[in-house]
C-alpha cells in the first residue's frame, strides 16, 4: 500500500511518502508556527522525490491529535483537501500512540505530551503497544487513579513524550513514583504512516461512506469569549442620543 502521511499536530511539520515498509521519502522540519505555509510544498516535495504522482497512492493518513490546535486543523484540512482532490480514504492517527511506538515489544509506557498548561496529554500503553487507558488531560496529581498498577516494575511507569520529564518532577512531589524513559527523535510522519498501515492491513480501509479521522483535543481551547453585550455600548449610546446634542 501506497501511503501518503502529514503531521501538523506538534512542534514540527512532517511529511512522508510510504510503500508498504519502505519510507520513499519524508521531510520534518521543526517549527512552532508557520505549519499552514510549509505542509502544501513539503507535500510537492516529497512526492517528486518518491517520483509519484497523486494517482498513484492508495490513502493518505494524518495526525489528529492531542496537540496545538490550529496545527490540528491545519493537518486534517491539508489531509482532507489532498483526499478529497485525489479521491482517496484518510486514516487518523493519534499522537499518543506515535511517541508510544518506539516501545513496543520493549516495555510498557506512559505517554505525557505538554499541553503548555498545567496539565498533560496522557496515554498508557502495554507490552504490545496496546492502550491501557484513554487518552486524557490531567494533572500529575491525577495519575495515581489514571495509571493500573500492574505491569510495571519497581521503579514504576517509564514515561516518554516531550511532557515526561516535567510530569515526572510532578509525580514525584505527589509521591506518586514514576522515570524518564529515552525519546526516540525521529521522523513522526513516518510513524504514523506505519500505524496507519498495520491498522488498514487489519481492518481495510475506510469506505467511501466514512466522514474521515475528528480531531482528538481532549480540552477546549485558550481563548476567551466575547461579552454578549460590549461594555461600551450603553456609553456609546448615550453620547449618541438627542441630548447630546443640545434638543
Amino acid at each position: 500500500m501506497r501511503l501518503l502521511v502529514l503531521d501538523c499536530a506538534a512542534n514540527a511539520c512532517a511529511a512522508a511518502i510510504l510503500d508498504d515498509d519502505r519510507d520513499l521519502a519524508s521531510l520534518s522540519e521543526p517549527m512552532m508556527r508557520g505549519h499552514a505555509e510549509r505542509i502544501a510544498p513539503m507535500l510537492a516535495d516529497c512526492l517528486a522525490a518518491a517520483a509519484m504522482e497523486a494517482d498513484a497512492l492508495d490513502a493518505v493518513a494524518v495526525t489528529v491529535g492531542p496537540g496545538a490546535f490550529t496545527g490540528i486543523r491545519i493537518g486534517l484540512a491539508a489531509a482532507r483537501g489532498f483526499a478529497l482532490a485525489a479521491d482517496l480514504p484518510i486514516l487518523g492517527v493519534n499522537c499518543l500512540e506515535v511517541a508510544a511506538a518506539s516501545f513496543r515489544s520493549q516495555s510498557p509506557v506512559l505517554v505525557a505530551l505538554e499541553t503548555k498548561r498545567s496539565d498533560f496529554y496522557l496515554q498508557a500503553f502495554d507490552l504490545s503497544g496496546d492502550a491501557l487507558t484513554e487518552p486524557a488531560a490531567l494533572l500529575a496529581a491525577d495519575i495515581g487513579t489514571y495509571l493500573p498498577a500492574a505491569g510495571v516494575g519497581p521503579d514504576g511507569w517509564p514515561v516518554t513524550g516531550d511532557g515526561a520529564a516535567r510530569l515526572v518532577a510532578e509525580a514525584e512531589k505527589a509521591g506518586f513514583p514514576l522515570h524518564n524513559a529515552a525519546t526516540v527523535v525521529g521522523n513522526s510522519a513516518v510513524t504514523a504512516g506505519r500505524i496507519a498501515m498495520t491498522r488498514a492491513a487489519r481492518d481495510g480501509l475506510p469506505g467511501p461512506s466514512d466522514p474521515g479521522p475528528k480531531p482528538l483535543y481532549l480540552r477546549p481551547p485558550d481563548v476567551n469569549l466575547k461579552p454578549a453585550v460590549s461594555p461600551l455600548g450603553p456609553a456609546r449610546a448615550q453620547h449618541s442620543g438627542p441630548s447630546d446634542h443640545g434638543n
